[in-house]
């Protein structure tokens, strides 16, 4: 780690602080275009956020306005978001990474989180579309399906178990940088994908929110496949982007190589 570098990002954040009372704790792996940090300072325990360069449909000040709008128990409220560089720093939460912990919930859990955090969230002032991102990362050569504007509703639109924290007190949601009106079963698709379930179980997933919420679909089939392709295409498209620019981590490779083959 570079210290140095850290310690000026958190100065830049908090230049009340005193460095000799600031501990660098560790590196938090899993971020892909961010770095993330845990400090500590006069014994408070922080999440740093350092993004490593400015990502095409990311929208600071929006990102920090929903922040601010954000119910309590849904995510978490940073201490400081700087809209310039993208540099937040966060409270501290302890809890277990879904992807960690994922084998002591069901299908069930997943359904009841899925409602839970749409039926809280707050009406978000953008939509998401996922043609105007592969627009944005020079992959118009794909076409995303359309979202019906009476299919939207507020969605996270990055919803993977390396965001979500359980704890005991329930399932927190982090990195709402995408946040916008979308398909919520595109949520629920990132989610399925993203925890490695049964491919032959997305129908049945879809099936049980759209019960559950007692939404009138038809074609949930068709809707749901449409999600899946919307989800891979976005998949390409951002680890493509990602290595066009430099940042080739092994895990961006594989992440293009399984999208592209799932397209």
């Amino acid at each position: 780690m570079d210290h140095a570098r850290i310690k000026l990002a958190v100065l830049h954040l908090r230049p009340d602080w005193v460095l000799a009372d600031l501990t660098i704790c560790e590196f938090l792996q899993g971020g892909y275009s961010n770095d993330n940090y845990r400090i500590s300072y006069k014994g408070e325990e922080f999440a740093l956020r350092l993004p490593q360069r400015t990502q095409p449909y990311v929208d600071r000040v929006r990102e920090k306005e929903w922040y601010g709008r954000l119910p309590e128990g849904v995510g978490i409220q940073p201490t400081i978001l700087d809209v310039t560089s993208g540099r937040m720093l966060s409270p501290w939460v302890e809890g277990t990474l879904l992807v960690d912990c994922w084998g002591s919930f069901s299908s069930d859990d997943l359904i009841d989180y899925l409602i839970k955090l749409h039926t809280a969230l707050p009406d978000p002032d953008r939509n998401y579309v996922v043609q105007d991102l592969l627009d944005s990362y020079s992959s118009g050569s794909y076409s995303a399906a359309e979202v019906r504007n009476e299919h939207r509703k507020s969605c996270h639109n990055d919803l993977n178990p390396w965001n979500i924290i359980v704890n005991e007190t329930g399932w927190l949601t982090l990195d709402w940088e995408f946040a916008g009106k979308n398909d919520p079963i595109f949520d629920l698709v990132s989610l399925h994908q993203g925890l490695g379930c049964a491919e032959d179980q997305l129908y049945d997933l879809a099936r049980a929110y759209v019960t559950a919420m007692n939404l009138q679909v038809r074609n949930l089939k068709q809707r749901t496949a449409e999600q899946l392709k919307n989800y891979w295409l976005r998949e390409y498209a951002w680890a493509k982007y990602q290595l066009t620019i430099g940042n080739t981590r092994q895990e961006i490779r594989d992440q293009a190589e399984s999208a592209l083959s799932h397209l």
